[in-house]
C-alpha cells in the first residue's frame, strides 16, 4: 500500500507530484538527476518494481467479502439495502439543523451509490452548478446536472476514470440517475446542504467538522 501510494504521487500525467515541478527546487542539489518529469518517472517505475518484489511477502489478514457475506447470500440482496435506508429515514434527528442535513446527505448519498455505483474517489469529486439545473449541462455545470426533462444526470469525464487506459473508459460516463433518488437528491441539494457550507464551494457531498449543537446556535454549518 505504501509503495502503490507513492507511485500513484508520482504518475506520469497526472501524478500530483508529477504536477508540481516546483518542488524541485526543494530538494538537495545533490537528489536533482535530469528533469523533474525524469525523476518522477524513474522514481515511479522503481516502486511499482519493489510493489512486484514484495507481492509474495504480503499476507492477507482477512477476506474483504466477508463482513458483507450475509448480505450477498440473501436471495435478494438489494432488500437489506433498501431496508437500511427505510432505518435511517425513522432516525431522522429534530432539532438540529446541521445534523438533519448530514442525515439528509447520508440518505441520498446511499441511495446515489445504488443507482450509479461510481468508485469513491469519482462520488467524493462530484460537483453541481447552482446556476445549472434545467436544461443540457454546459462545460462548467459540474458532474451532477439536470436535464430539461426533469431528470437528473451523471456526468464523469473518461480521464477521470480509473480505467482509463482500459476498454472500460473509451467514453465519458454520462449516466441517468434513478427516478428513486430524485426526491432525496433536490432535499439535500436545496434545503439541507447550505448549513453544511461553510465557504462558497461547488462540491456535492460536504462535511460538518465542528459541533453541530454550536453551529445551530448560529444558523450555518461548515
Amino acid at each position: 500500500n505504501f509503495f502503490g501510494m507513492l507511485a500513484w504521487l508520482l504518475r506520469p500525467g497526472d501524478g500530483y507530484l508529477y504536477q508540481r515541478p516546483e518542488l524541485a527546487q526543494t530538494l538537495p542539489e545533490r537528489f536533482r538527476t535530469g528533469t523533474w518529469e525524469q525523476m518522477c518517472a524513474r522514481q515511479h517505475d522503481y516502486c511499482e518494481r519493489l510493489k512486484q518484489a514484495l507481492k509474495p511477502e504480503i499476507r492477507v489478514l482477512r477476506d474483504p467479502f466477508a463482513p458483507l457475506q450475509p448480505i450477498l447470500d440473501l436471495p435478494e440482496p438489494m432488500e437489506a439495502v433498501a431496508d437500511m435506508v427505510q432505518r435511517m429515514r425513522m432516525d431522522r434527528p429534530v432539532g438540529c439543523a446541521a445534523k438533519e442535513a448530514l442525515w439528509a446527505r447520508d440518505i441520498f448519498m446511499v441511495k446515489l451509490l445504488v443507482s450509479n455505483p461510481l468508485r469513491l474517489r469519482n462520488m467524493a469529486a462530484l460537483t453541481w452548478n447552482m446556476r445549472n439545473v434545467d436544461g443540457y449541462a454546459p462545460p462548467d455545470a459540474g458532474s451532477l446536472y439536470k436535464r430539461s426533462d426533469g431528470s437528473w444526470w451523471l456526468l464523469v469525464p473518461k480521464h477521470l476514470l480509473k480505467n482509463r487506459r482500459g476498454g472500460a473508459a473509451i467514453r465519458d460516463y454520462d449516466s441517468p440517475v434513478h427516478q428513486s433518488v430524485w426526491a432525496d437528491l433536490e432535499r439535500y441539494l436545496f434545503k439541507h446542504r447550505p448549513h453544511l457550507m461553510r465557504w462558497s464551494t461547488d462540491l456535492v457531498f460536504l462535511a460538518r467538522t465542528e459541533d453541530p449543537d454550536r453551529l445551530t446556535k448560529f444558523g450555518k454549518a461548515p
